[in-house]
């Protein structure tokens, strides 16, 4: 590999979680020239935030989470729902936690190129909805988590403006720290609202939403 930074994880994935290695491999094989770009993007805004020895970090929170969502499906295919039956419920056991939910949102940020299904998104994402955005477009993020997607788009589009709503304090927190490494802190304005209400805008306020 060219990228320094994607060898670190893979070697680091390969040592210590090898079991998960055959996950990042698939997704490697969606395309991996471009696999290698959007990995060495993706973990150079984060080492940018917390440093070189964060990578081990992310990766461990990515095994976990990784890990909890196939606990979760196996649950909810044994049962027939999920646990939570209420966004209140949701609320208080993970978004309103801030010990769990930036491990957690540090694990959803690695699916974003570890997980082979996301990275045909992350594709589909560059070739289909960045290519149609002009450079000066008006984006609204409905709940951007970690904020990638939303810096991802602004990244590239040389005066973009991104207004990102998202329910938990930690994922604007780190959004904020992504945006900043990235250096598009200026043009990324996040606020800590539930997306669902926010008020009716008028038509053409905006001309994409993630």
């Amino acid at each position: 590999m060219n990228s320094k930074l994607v060898q670190i994880l893979v070697d680091y994935v390969e040592t210590a979680h090898f079991r998960s290695l055959k996950g990042v491999e698939e997704a490697l094989a969606v395309n991996p020239g471009r696999f290698e770009q959007i990995a060495e993007m993706f973990l150079k805004w984060a080492v940018r935030a917390r440093g070189e020895k964060w990578i081990p970090i992310m990766v461990d929170a990515f095994v976990s989470f990784s890990t909890d969502v196939n606990i979760a499906q196996v649950r909810y295919e044994a049962d027939g729902h999920y646990p939570h039956k209420t966004l209140a419920d949701c609320y208080e056991e993970l978004y309103a936690r801030k010990d769990s939910m930036s491990n957690y949102l540090w694990g959803v940020y690695l699916t974003n190129f570890l997980w082979a299904h996301h990275m045909e998104l992350c594709l589909f994402f560059e070739d289909r909805f960045l290519t149609r955005l002009e450079d000066h477009a008006r984006i609204v993020e409905i709940a951007p988590g970690h904020g990638g997607w939303g810096i991802w788009a602004i990244s590239r589009l040389n005066d973009a403006r991104l207004e990102g709503y998202d329910i938990s304090s930690s994922s604007i927190k780190i959004a904020r720290q992504l945006a900043d490494s990235a250096g598009v802190k200026e043009r990324a304005r996040y606020i800590e609202k539930n997306a669902l209400e926010l008020p009716e805008t008028a038509d053409g306020s905006a001309d994409a939403c993630i």
